[in-house]
């Protein structure tokens, strides 16, 4: 069997760290991420990314009010006018490359980094806050280091701020 297919990635958003990933999965309006091509016998494809109520798809600024509200929860003092980082073209691409690293690697388990994000949407440092594996915080850390990001808007300024990474990776049952 495919190892890209054995495992699926479930995405934590920080703000829906601290519930249990079952309650998380059990919402309507999850956004995923599928394998290119059904499992031969099925027409059905592998969920590979699951993300607890943010498209994937979408960049920050076509994000609803609501799924910015989830983005902003985790960051204690965020006012109307602040906003977090978040990766330019969104988190599909991203998320994808973390998934597929993470299944040739075999990972289990959360994962946890904080990417520091100047004024210019640019990542300058990275901290592995819980690892599943050094050579996936190496990878993680070089895509994030990569990645193109909106940066931080503080008192409708673009300001630097961390950028909370949290990936949870299980096996398919």
């Amino acid at each position: 069997m495919n190892k890209a297919r054995t495992f699926t990635t479930a995405l934590l958003l920080a703000a829906l760290a601290h519930q249990p990933l079952a309650l998380a999965q059990d919402r309507q309006d999850q956004h995923t991420l599928k394998d290119g091509e059904a499992r031969t016998g099925s027409k059905f494809r592998d969920v590979l990314v699951r993300s607890a109520g943010v498209p994937l798809n979408l960049r920050y600024d076509q994000l609803t009010a609501e799924h910015k509200a989830i983005l902003k929860a985790p960051y204690a003092s965020m006012g109307d006018d602040d906003e977090p980082p978040f990766p330019a073209a969104g988190l599909a691409a991203l998320l994808s490359e973390v998934q597929q690293a993470g299944s040739i690697l075999e990972a289990r388990g959360l994962m946890r980094l904080h990417a520091n994000v100047n004024a210019q949407g640019k990542v300058t440092t990275i901290a592995v806050m819980k690892s599943v594996d050094s050579r996936l915080d190496m990878y993680v850390a070089g895509l994030l280091m990569r990645t193109p990001f909106k940066p931080a808007r503080c008192r409708g300024e673009p300001c630097a701020q961390e950028y909370l990474f949290a990936m949870d990776f299980i096996a398919n049952p």
